[in-house]
Formats: C-alpha cells, structure tokens, sequence
C-alpha cells in the first residue's frame, strides 16, 4: 500500500519470527511492543503478506492500542480490498464510486501533494491524520463523497471515542473531515463545492496557562547528576537557542559552525531556512558535547543522540520529562497538575523558557524570531504577560550551558593566561557602566517592558542604556584616546569658549554666520 503510515510488504516466514510475542490481538491483526518502547500494528493480509503501522504514542495503554488497532485494522482490510478491486488513484477517480475514506487515503498518503503539487503541499509527518481518518472511516468512510452530507459528518463527530472528549481533539477531527471534503471539491474535482457550512469547525478552546521554567529550575535540572548527560545537554540547548524539539533532534553536525559559533536550520516545520548566533555558552558547551559524543567526528551524524549512539525516541517524552524534573527535585506544583486552565509542563515548553527569560532580559523580538522562526508579533505577544513577571520578580537568565552542566568542564578548553572562562578571548566588556536597564513597558506596541527604575545613580535613564552613543563618547574615547566625548550631558560636556557679542546685537548670534535679514 502507498499509505505512508504503513507499508505492505511480502516477508519470508522466518522472519516474522524476530517480533517479540504480541501484546494483544485480534482477527488477523496483533499488537507487538518494540525493544525501543514503540508497538506496532500487524495485519496479516495473505500468506506471507502483511502491513506494518506504527501505533502513535499517545495511545498508552494496552486497551487503547487494543482498541486503535482493532479499528485500524479493519480500515487496511478494507483499502487493501478495494485496491485489488479497483485500486484508486488521484489521476483517475470515478467521481460516483469514490468514497470519502478513498479520498483520505489519497491524501494521507501524499498521492494528491504528488499529482498536485502547486495545490497540495506534502506532509513531513501525516501519523497524527492517519491515526484520524482511521477513527473516521469507520463511521463514514465507505459513504460516497457524492453523496456526503452534514448529517454524515455530525454522525462522525458523534461516533468519535471517549478519548476525544476536549474542545481541541474534536477540532483537530473536524478538521480532518473539512480538509477531505475541500481535496475533493479541488483540486481533486469529484464534487462542486463541500456540503459542510461555514461554522462547522468547533469553537477553539481556551489557551491554556503558559507554563516555563525558572532560571534556578534550569540550572538545577541540567546539574543534575541522575539525568542522563545525553537529554541534559538536549533540554539545555533547546531552552536557550528557542528552536523546536523536532529540528533540535534533526540537528546534524554539519549544521552546526562550532568555529564561528552559528546555526543553520534549512529544514523546518515552516519551511523558511533561518541561521543565527549560538549563545557563546552553548557554543562552548557544543564544543565539549563533540568531544565526547559517541559519533562528534561524522557531519553527519546527529548532535542530540542518547550516551550509546542511539536516536532519542520521541514517544512519552513529557513524560520523560517531568520525571527528569522530579528527579532534580523541582517541586514546583504548577509544573505538573492539570486543570481546565493549565496542562502540565513539556519538552516544547522549553520553548517558551526560550522566549520568556529571553523577554524578560530585554532582548528585542526580532532578536526572538530570528531564533524561534515566529511569524508574527501576536504569536511573540503571548509570552510578554509572563515576561513581564520574570522582569518584576527579578528571576535573572539562563547560566551559560558550559557552567551549567558540570560534567562538561573537563572537555572545555582552557582560557589563555589571563583570560576570563566567562567571556571569549578578544570579546570586549560591555561599555556601559551601572546597572542594566530593566526591560520597559509595552507602551506603542513595541517589545520593551516597565522600567524598573526612573532614574539612575549616574544621572542616566533606562533610555540611555538602550542608546549606547549616547553615553559612549567619540570613537576616540572608545579607543582608549584621549579627545573629549561628544555633549551628551552636563556632566560630559566639555568646557566651551564664551561666544563673542553679535555686532548686530542680536542675541546670541554665530560670531561667523551673518544673521539672516
């Protein structure tokens, strides 16, 4: 079969022996767990031929593979029927016999992205809509999208499992049943128009609280000697560089310029490439992860691999997660209770760490963006209320990622005589004296936030620090020279010479400009 969730495959009888007993089975089909955690769906089609799907992981107990299995099963029994019948394809469908579940297929397959491609765009991973349309198909998806109605979609959506009880999971099947219907008005042109109205598509539920950890949460997970160095040197990197769990664990080698102390993401969930500076800590931190990371010599190897070389499986990774926390005792309830306002913390919440410290410690939201790959300012917006607490209760930042982990010293190269570990070789201090200006408030949209202090010891406002040629004085006195800054204040300025009477007796005219008649 071409669906990309599975593949059909004839296997000699012996080695169909290598899957450990299964889990649970059915007619025709078994569930059997994988050394690596996963579990897998086999249906047993004829003598010798069998199709292989993976069970996506928030599926978690026995019964709930038991029951995806059951129902996923009888849809590939079926396709595989009506492929020896028929075998549909996007370039040739009868517009009268063509179901709905046909057209699903065609579309979590990449059939109609492949014949279409200017109209379609293919999926990098369709698991999460198989696993749906499996749901789906088997309340409509024998009905003939000819003669689909609203009432057929209303059937679905009440056939739907308990499981899928919240707002946002009966969207996301709305959405599936919107999206096949809309491939088959075009460009797959089986029907005129879809039958569904507009408003179909269930209200969005309410955001829930965003959640992210403190700086000294941080630093006490990734100091933590009972996680794994392997997932701390992965969180570490992803709550401090901003990019998604799914392009940090695609992360290459030769993505990575360890020399110049950048990174490039040319593949991404927004397919827009993006390259910025790496923190100068998780550069340094990269630099001793090579070391010791088990394949660091081969480009094109992974970065972020477990201590043995194997690949990081996403399955339960919240899980995993919050267990890493527990373990490097980070209590803090809000982390870990559900509620109808909060669910708990994740991997991709590190993200949000990313963009909320970042905030918090003024840098600017292009600065954010560049690094997140955000598309918009109402999706940066979201993080500034949380920000704004970061900035008031004075949390601080994120410690640089080679202090941070412990283990990493021994690999870090030493500074030269005299030298600061803290800072690069070469790298000049921060010009400005005092202190650093607290973020200031969103007042005409920007991403500033609310001053901290209205004044300053030295005469300057928090204004001034985000202006450093206000205060820095001439390029000479940035050199260490000795001609006089510019006037920037009082207490700058240098003595000027007493301007000399206007002939005219105008009041305070330019001894060499005529006055203007």
């Amino acid at each position: 079969m071409s669906n990309a969730s599975h593949a059909t495959e004839t296997i000699p009888e012996p080695e169909a022996k290598r899957l450990r007993g299964p889990e649970s089975r059915g007619d025709g089909w078994a569930v059997y767990p994988r050394g690596d955690g996963r579990h897998e769906l086999v249906v047993r089609l004829d003598k010798g031929v069998r199709d292989t799907t993976r069970i996506p992981s928030k599926y978690g107990t026995d019964d709930e593979r038991a029951r995806f299995a059951k129902g996923a099963a009888a849809a590939i029994k079926a396709d595989s029927l009506a492929e020896k019948k028929s075998g549909p394809a996007a370039s040739a469908l009868d517009p009268v016999r063509t179901t709905f579940g046909d057209v699903a297929d065609l579309w979590t397959s990449g059939e109609i992205a492949k014949k279409f491609p200017d109209n379609v765009r293919a999926k990098k991973d369709a698991s999460d809509d198989v696993s749906r349309v499996a749901v789906l198909k088997q309340s409509i998806g024998a009905v003939p999208v000819r003669a689909f109605t609203l009432e057929h979609a209303r059937r679905a959506m009440g056939a739907l499992p308990e499981r899928c009880k919240t707002a946002a999971t009966r969207r996301q099947y709305a959405q599936v049943i919107a999206r096949v219907l809309s491939l088959a008005c075009f460009p797959l042109q089986v029907i005129e128009r879809s039958p569904l109205p507009r408003g179909f598509l269930p209200k969005p539920s309410t955001p829930k609280a965003k959640v992210f950890l403190y700086p000294s949460e941080d630093a006490e997970l990734l100091s933590c000697s009972d996680v794994p160095l392997s997932f701390r040197m992965l969180y570490g990197v992803l709550d401090r560089e901003g990019m998604r769990e799914g392009e940090a664990l695609a992360l290459r080698w030769r993505d990575v310029d360890l020399q110049r102390g950048m990174v490039s993401l040319d593949e991404n969930k927004t397919d827009e490439p993006r390259a910025w500076a790496l923190d100068a800590g998780v550069a340094r931190a990269l630099t001793a992860w090579k070391k010791i990371h088990p394949k660091g010599g081969d480009p094109d190897a992974r970065v972020f691999v477990e201590e043995n070389g194997g690949q990081f499986e996403d399955t339960h990774f919240a899980r995993l997660f919050r267990e890493h926390l527990k373990k490097a005792k980070v209590d803090r309830r809000e982390l870990y209770e559900r509620t109808a306002n909060r669910i708990p913390i994740r991997v991709h919440d590190l993200r949000a760490t990313f963009v909320t410290v970042s905030l918090a410690n003024g840098k600017t939201e292009a600065w954010v963006t560049d690094r997140t790959g955000h598309k918009s300012s109402q999706m940066i917006y979201t993080y500034k209320r949380a920000a704004r607490q970061v900035a008031e209760l004075a949390l601080g930042s994120l410690e640089p990622l080679d202090r941070a982990i412990p283990e990493l010293a021994e690999h870090l190269p030493k500074p030269p005589s005299g030298g600061s570990p803290d800072r690069d070789p070469g790298t000049p201090k921060k010009p400005v004296a005092g202190p650093v200006a607290a973020p200031a408030d969103v007042r005409d949209g920007s991403f500033t936030f609310a001053e901290s202090e209205s004044s300053r010891e030295d005469g300057r406002t928090a204004d001034d620090h985000d202006r450093p040629h206000a205060i820095l004085g001439s390029a000479a006195e940035r050199r260490g020279g000795s001609s006089p800054p510019p006037c920037t204040s009082q207490e700058l300025a240098p003595t000027l010479p007493e301007r000399r009477p206007a002939s005219s007796g105008t009041l305070g005219a330019h001894p060499t400009r005529p006055t203007s008649r």
